[in-house]
């Protein structure tokens, strides 16, 4: 009997321990891609409490954390648990005025941050070559700016939904196309006559 209760008592501490383990490290994290890829909480996965192995947010083994700098108030270098490394500005722990955000996809964002997230000017370039330099707003491309595409082609023109919709005008060669009505379609560009 002691022996069957001891047994019942080994496997409930295991999976106590199971739980809790699952728990923490889920406990901040959203549905979906984050913009940077970390586990952190938000409307678009870049605020909340970041993930430190130590009391100061450094971690010499895994290369993760605050690995330079103020990661508090200040100037400093933070790198995410996908890879993702911001070098800038912090302020209350979150990403806060002039930086540059490097995905591990090979994106990077170089502009200001507000609160964590991308906004107002900002400088995009997709790992394909694409680039987007313009307004952004709460993490997103939102309002004016100029969309090129890797081949060149050039949209002058307003963004939405994190530039998926937008209209302008069409530049090639440094010069307007302005008898071109085009928009932006789920990142398609389409010009009418």
């Amino acid at each position: 009997m002691q022996t069957r209760m001891h047994i019942s008592l080994v496997l409930i501490l295991i999976l106590t321990a199971y739980v809790g383990c699952s728990s923490v490290q889920n406990s901040g994290e959203t549905a979906g891609a984050n913009e940077d890829g970390s586990a952190q909480s938000g409307a678009d996965g870049t605020t909340g409490n970041r993930s430190t192995n130590t009391a100061n947010g450094n971690s010499a083994l895994s290369g993760q954390g605050c690995i330079e700098g103020n990661c508090s108030n200040g100037e400093g270098i933070y790198v995410y648990e996908t890879g993702a490394r911001y070098e800038g500005r912090f302020k209350d722990g979150q990403r806060h005025g002039p930086g540059k955000l490097i995905y591990p996809n090979g994106d990077r964002y170089e502009g200001q941050f507000l609160n964590g997230r991308r906004h107002q000017f900002g400088k995009y370039i997709f790992a394909n070559g694409d680039e987007y330099v313009g307004e952004f707003d709460n993490g997103n491309i939102k309002g004016m700016g100029i969309y090129r595409w890797h081949d060149g082609t050039q949209l002058k023109g307003k963004f939405e939904e994190n530039g998926n919709t937008g209209e302008g005008v069409l530049l090639r060669d440094e010069r307007d196309d302005r008898n071109q009505n085009c928009s932006v379609e789920d990142r398609t560009l389409f010009c009418r006559n």
